[in-house]
């Protein structure tokens, strides 16, 4: 996740997108071998002279980032005459997820691992229940941008029998759907109109994985994906040297996809005041308590509107209550995170597959710093549960833990104190990811910029994350779970009222 919570002007936020996020850099070939009139698109085309590649990193944490996430991309220029093909092999990791977003840096359409057809009707999808990873299984994209398909493909750029290119389509044209603040009462007189219809004109695809299992020798190559930009004019794929832009100063028609940071800014930019209006309006409305406690974490969540989301994750956010940091540090005391991990699935291993009975693919908590920056990310399977389930985090600042904070005891133990900026911490991010239609319990049953806590206990009931402070003579011999009330799914007697998130009382 990207920019959560920083306002700055549209074109600025762009390039620290751009720094934030390892996208790969193109490389082309010396000369372009002729086209092969008795061979395929994929035989023809599956070569440096014409894939662009955008290999995943991990991202940095700026935006309180998760750490153990990757992500890959490009951003892309609307133009009828061309299209964009991406193909991958589907990963052996826990989860993966393709998103378009639009000009103003929100989700168009995406498309969650288990919802991607296989290419070929004799690929299987590993993400489907029941189904065990295999390699070389591949899939595609299409980024249409409203052009019609060539009447004559040209001998050699035909796709070939048994290959569905078409099987998973994104039009990039189109406006995202909803987040618009037209006939809001909260915008003053003035204030520029959601531009809720389009057409669109640029955006960016940013492919997002987690726990990816790269140790497999069996990988095609494709596990992170490659695009293509095909001419519809001849069904070709065009040569990378025609097909990415690099030179701000020469942007050829056919040059539809970038990584560069300037020719990106220079196809946002017509639609840079729509993302200045997204910040905006976001700012304008109220945050919503219920009633709070004196806990150390007060959670809420944030508001819908952040650029370049993951669409199928959730997140919280919890100010921690400063006279608990200002003992536990200085004092080399420790942190307790107390919570009931989620049910959720053992890939990626090797012979194991999803079930379909998981309540949750991902969770993970994350530290922040004073400016946004995620210091430390865990998650599971690093998280030790113990026999129903429930995790004990002992979170230490210097001090050496007690002998008995030990996984036989059912703890976690995370040293902050080998992380420069650990005296920093100031904030925690809760995130889960893909959550069951069943399971009620997650981050996304929160309302958008409301205060997780209640009356009753809390949204999330004893999947919420319970945090304390406390010496280490004080830390239970044994893990002990919080005393959390089974409050998920339950309706509070009391209505939320305006509030400032991370006030405490």
């Amino acid at each position: 996740m990207c920019f959560r919570n920083v306002a700055l002007p549209a074109v600025t936020a762009l390039a620290l997108l751009c720094s934030s996020v390892s996208y790969g850099q193109t490389a082309g070939c010396a000369t372009v071998p002729p086209i092969n009139a008795n061979g395929t698109f994929l035989s023809n085309f599956l070569n440096s002279c014409y894939t662009f590649t955008f290999p995943a990193g991990f991202t940095d944490g700026k935006n309180a980032g998760d750490l153990t996430e990757t992500y890959a991309g490009f951003f892309y220029n609307v133009n009828p005459g061309y299209e964009v093909l991406i193909v991958g092999e589907f990963p052996q990791s826990r989860y993966l997820n393709i998103a378009a977003d639009d000009s103003h840096f929100y989700t168009q359409q995406s498309f969650y691992d288990a919802q991607l057809t296989p290419l070929s009707s004799s690929y299987v999808n590993p993400f489907l229940p029941g189904v065990t990873y295999q390699p070389n299984q591949l899939y595609a994209v299409a980024l249409q941008f409203g052009g019609t398909q060539p009447a004559n493909i040209q001998a050699g750029c035909g796709y070939g029998a048994g290959l569905n290119f078409y099987a998973n389509v994104v039009d990039g044209t189109k406006r995202h759907p909803g987040v618009s603040w037209n006939g809001s009462p909260l915008v003053y007189p003035g204030f520029p109109p959601h531009d809720d219809v389009g057409p669109n004109i640029s955006g960016m695809v940013t492919v997002r994985q987690y726990l990816n299992d790269t140790s497999s020798s069996a990988y095609s190559g494709l596990a992170s994906p490659v695009a293509f930009v095909r001419d519809l004019s001849t069904g070709c794929a065009v040569p990378l040297a025609n097909a990415v832009a690099n030179n701000p100063s020469n942007v050829l028609p056919s040059q539809v996809v970038t990584n560069n940071q300037t020719v990106a800014t220079n196809w946002i930019t017509p639609t840079a005041e729509q993302i200045w209006a997204h910040k905006a309006f976001r700012a304008m409305k109220p945050t919503f308590c219920y009633t709070l406690s004196s806990e150390v974490a007060q959670w809420f969540r944030p508001d819908i509107y952040i650029p370049n989301p993951n669409p199928d994750a959730a997140y919280l956010l919890a100010n921690l209550a400063p006279s608990a940091l200002s003992w536990v540090i200085p004092n080399q005391g420790f942190m307790r995170i107390r919570f009931q991990l989620p049910a959720m699935p053992s890939i990626p291993c090797q012979g194991c597959s999803l079930t379909g009975l998981e309540q949750l693919r991902y969770f993970d908590l994350s530290f922040d710093d004073n400016n946004g920056v995620a210091m430390a990310t865990i998650g599971a399977p690093n998280l030790v549960t113990d026999p129903n389930g429930n995790v004990n985090l002992i979170v230490g600042f210097g001090a050496a833990p007690p002998s008995w904070v030990t996984a036989a005891n059912y703890y976690t133990y995370l040293n902050l104190s080998t992380l420069p900026a650990y005296k920093n911490l100031t904030t925690l991010d809760v995130r889960t990811v893909l959550p069951a239609s069943t399971f009620a319990c997650s981050a996304s049953a929160v309302n958008y910029k409301t205060s997780e806590g209640n009356s009753l206990g809390g949204v999330m009931g004893q999947y919420i994350p319970v945090v304390d402070v406390l010496q280490g003579s004080n830390i239970p011999q044994v893990a002990t779970p919080p005393t959390t009330p089974a409050s998920c799914g339950l309706v509070p007697p009391e209505s939320p009222y305006v509030c400032v998130a991370g006030v405490y009382p």
